[in-house]
């Protein structure tokens, strides 16, 4: 079985053992080899166009979306500084996007504290809208299932990590990821796939995840126990979209 795995920089950048622990779990319950590609999913306006031509090009059998609260939670200095000062703060924004992906940077304690310092100062604008996520999600759904045969899971936002400084901003992003949860709930319904995401954020079930050295990204310990509630999902999608492609499993449940 090939599953192609729509997700985040945890996952890209190997912080945590998420995919590995997932293949090993669906092993186990497919009874046959499972391989994951991984790809970065970034929800610009062109995402449909760019997931389907991975779609064509690797030829899954299962398709994973990951939803994030970072989309549209996080507070980017340099965001603003582009919105605010145009072609000139773009120059800035880009100097500050490339320093925040340099991983030896980011775990610097100074640059995370002068970022963070930043944040509640000058603030910061979200990356992207609760409306641009959902529409982009939809339209990711809509050319995922145009594969015969090919089953689909979504997964979140489930606000693991909180960004919001202060309770105000808190109730803010809440408010976002609830809205984000009730249209994908809706679209999941219409379209016939398997989606879940948290009535109440992951923070607060959960508590605070553990990170890794840059204090941003999660760690292996963390991946395991978020393969662990993953594959439960994955699971039903599986027995709810295509029950043949479980030898044995189905039947005995």
């Amino acid at each position: 079985m090939k599953i192609l795995r729509l997700s985040n920089s945890n996952d890209v950048l190997s912080t945590t053992n998420r995919p590995e622990a997932l293949r090993e779990g669906l092993e186990e319950f497919l009874g046959e080899p499972v391989e994951i590609v991984v790809k970065p999913l970034w929800p610009t306006e062109g995402v449909a166009d760019v997931v389907e031509k991975w779609v064509a090009k690797e030829q899954p059998d299962l398709v994973w979306v990951g939803l994030v609260n970072y989309w549209y939670e996080y507070m980017s200095v340099p965001k603003r500084m582009e919105r605010i000062l145009g072609r000139f703060g773009k120059r800035a924004s880009d100097l500050g996007f490339k320093a925040a992906d340099a991983q030896w940077l980011s775990n610097n304690f100074a640059f995370r504290a002068m970022r963070r310092a930043l944040q509640q100062t000058i603030g910061g604008d979200p990356h992207f809208t609760p409306e641009q996520v959902v529409e982009r999600m939809e339209a990711i759904a809509r050319r995922v299932l145009r594969n015969e045969g090919v089953v689909l899971a979504m997964w979140g936002p489930n606000a693991h990590t909180k960004y919001s400084l202060g309770k105000r901003a808190e109730k803010r992003g809440e408010a976002r990821r609830q809205y984000v949860r009730r249209n994908m709930e809706r679209l999941a319904q219409s379209l016939h796939f398997e989606y879940y995401a948290y009535a109440e954020p992951g923070w607060k079930v959960h508590g605070t995840p553990e990170f890794a050295k840059d204090h941003f990204h999660y760690s292996t310990n963390w991946g395991e126990m978020a393969a662990a509630r993953e594959l439960e999902v994955m699971k039903l999608a599986i027995l709810n979209q295509r029950p043949d492609l479980v030898k044995g499993a189905a039947a005995s449940r």
